[in-house]
């Protein structure tokens, strides 16, 4: 962590930078994990992984953009018809009015508030932090940026979210994501996207890992005749979580159902339950804590991870939830949908794989199981929790900052 050169000490700082909860997302905690050893860690977001020597709150700046509603009557006019005019502006020639809409105010407070740091290096977090992250590095600071998902699409699905984030996304990746150091993603299919669509020469795969868990395959359910089925997680509208609801219907008897889901959309939740009550072999909790969640799926025999493929991201996606399901020993239900997890199910042989995230096609792919067929795809997962860790997440992303410094 620290440094002797000509008998003073000087200690080696990194950024870790994003926008969002770093205690709810364990991709953070691997970040700071890689960095550690050397360096002092300074994290922002909203929330801290508490791994960080030091961590910068932004949630105060969000009110910041709102001050203006606080001044006089023309005075709010005015500046809320000038934000209207850049918007505008910016939806005509996204490229030529982005420095405007970027750096607002709460961007420019935070960025004066970590120049006053000298890091060694920068990890960037998602594509809205990229911009600052590369300003930062005043091009001797070495930036690698991690695209969790591909941004330009994250939610495509939303056409004013497209219009307006979309186009401020697809900018920053057309103007910052060269400037990197390196860029790290969680899949084949999107490292393939940035690659392709953006000219970047190498896009690091690092898979969104669980630490390793010393479980075995849990054989309970199966010996009293039920085979439980489990799906946790976040409950987008756009992921149809009804569809594992509608498909106990065409199940036999012995299966079961719980969902342990987090849920931004309060209305979504209230249809979810009005459907769990409907059907008796489904069973709705809170979300499980992070740490408490694979031994929890343990206790059950498949893990549904079959989502549509409405969106590119959901198309291509690699979820931390298929390697909990490693780590917990239990099967996996994928989809044709999601290429890259069918193609990791059927590689390594932990699950079933149904011709679509349909309802009939998933419940055809359950009903045609055996239990010695569950049993032994349980049993196949214990060949790969060793090599899917988040333990081995950390050392490639280690690896990846000495290959930058």
């Amino acid at each position: 962590m620290a440094d002797v050169h000509n008998g003073k000490i000087s200690v080696r700082k990194a950024l870790v930078l994003c926008k969002s909860d770093l205690s709810k997302d364990a991709r953070y905690f691997k970040h700071i994990k890689a960095l550690k050893p050397t360096f002092e860690v300074t994290s922002v977001g909203l929330k801290p992984s508490g791994l960080e020597d030091q961590f910068i709150d932004i949630s105060p700046l969000r009110n910041v953009g709102q001050l203006h509603w606080r001044r006089s009557f023309l005075l709010k006019k005015l500046i809320s018809f000038k934000i209207r005019v850049k918007t505008s502006l910016f939806q005509l020639a996204p490229a030529y009015f982005f420095r405007g809409i970027y750096w607002d105010l709460n961007n420019k407070i935070l960025f004066r508030l970590l120049c006053k740091t000298k890091f060694e290096v920068i990890i960037s977090n998602d594509a809205e932090t990229l911009p600052m992250a590369i300003r930062l590095a005043k091009m001797t600071t070495p930036v690698v940026f991690d695209s969790h998902e591909f941004a330009p699409l994250q939610f495509e699905h939303n056409q004013a979210w497209m219009r307006s984030i979309g186009k401020l996304n697809h900018v920053i990746f057309s103007q910052y994501l060269k400037k990197a150091a390196a860029v790290i993603t969680v899949s084949k299919g999107i490292a393939r996207a940035i690659t392709d669509q953006y000219n970047v020469d190498k896009v690091h795969l690092v898979y969104n890992t669980r630490s390793f868990s010393k479980l075995k395959p849990s054989v309970n359910k199966i010996l009293t005749g039920q085979i439980g089925l489990v799906h946790y997680g976040v409950a987008n509208r756009n992921r149809e979580i009804e569809r594992y609801i509608y498909m106990m219907s065409y199940l036999k008897k012995q299966f079961t159902l719980d969902l342990y889901l987090i849920f931004y959309d309060q209305t979504y939740l209230e249809e979810i339950k009005v459907l769990c009550d409907k059907v008796g072999s489904v069973r709705l909790y809170p979300a499980l804590e992070p740490s408490d969640l694979v031994a929890k799926v343990n206790q059950y025999d498949i893990a549904i991870v079959a989502f549509p493929s409405n969106t590119f991201n959901l198309r291509f996606c690699m979820p931390n939830k298929l390697f909990e399901a490693v780590q917990a020993r239990v099967a996996v239900l994928g989809s044709l949908e999601n290429v890259e997890v069918a193609k990791f199910i059927k590689c390594h042989d932990v699950g079933f794989v149904s011709k679509s995230s349909s309802i009939e096609d998933m419940a055809s792919a359950l009903n045609n199981l055996t239990v010695p067929e569950i049993n032994e795809k349980k049993l196949n997962t214990e060949k790969y929790s060793s090599i899917y860790t988040e333990e081995e997440s950390v050392i490639k992303i280690r690896n990846i900052i000495n290959d930058v410094l």
